[in-house]
């Protein structure tokens, strides 16, 4: 449920993403608050190759990806 309310908020905000089912390995944290009955999402840049490596610094972030995603968010959680 949690994909379809992200979607239909990605799209009312204008923010373009790619939807990727969860291969179900284990390989990020919020597959532990799914197992815990919660709802659970994972966020992340497609091909960077850096993810968790010692090149993933902090001045690899991008201003512009945050924003888009917390309209998303915000898109979701305000509304009625």
């Amino acid at each position: 449920r949690v994909e379809r309310e992200l979607l239909a908020a990605a799209r009312r905000e204008r923010v373009r993403v790619d939807w990727q089912r969860d291969s179900g390995t284990g390989n990020s944290d919020h597959r532990e608050f799914e197992l815990a009955g919660m709802r659970g999402v994972k966020l992340g840049v497609l091909d960077n190759p850096c993810r968790h490596e010692a090149c993933d610094t902090p001045d690899r972030l991008q201003r512009a990806a945050f924003r888009r995603v917390q309209r998303v968010f915000e898109a979701v959680i305000m509304r009625p």
